[in-house]
């Protein structure tokens, strides 16, 4: 799954502590290795990920994902939760 490792402060300690935070992934933005967070996607899907924006553009959606090589519904259905398009930061809204 997608999470991004953080260190956080404690406002109870003074000592900081490490934690996943689940974050959302746009496929229009992130790089291969953040691809590669996501459950089902190993470096030949998300290289073809890359390779179809590059030719085809952003995706507006997840369902754009579909048109992917590699990239089916099992898979799009278990990635969903951690995808987003438009920008922004990286817990913006989920992609429709």
């Amino acid at each position: 799954m997608a999470y991004l490792m953080a260190l956080v402060a404690s406002a109870q300690s003074p000592r900081n502590s490490t934690i996943a935070v689940p974050v959302k992934i746009d496929p229009s933005e992130a790089s291969i290795a953040e691809l590669m967070t996501l459950d089902g996607v190993g470096r030949v899907r998300a290289e073809q990920i890359v390779l179809h924006r590059v030719r085809q553009g952003p995706f507006l959606g997840a369902d754009d994902l579909l048109n992917v090589d590699g990239i089916g519904a099992d898979t799009l259905k278990n990635i969903r939760e951690f995808l987003r398009t438009g920008g922004g930061n990286r817990r913006g809204a989920p992609v429709k």
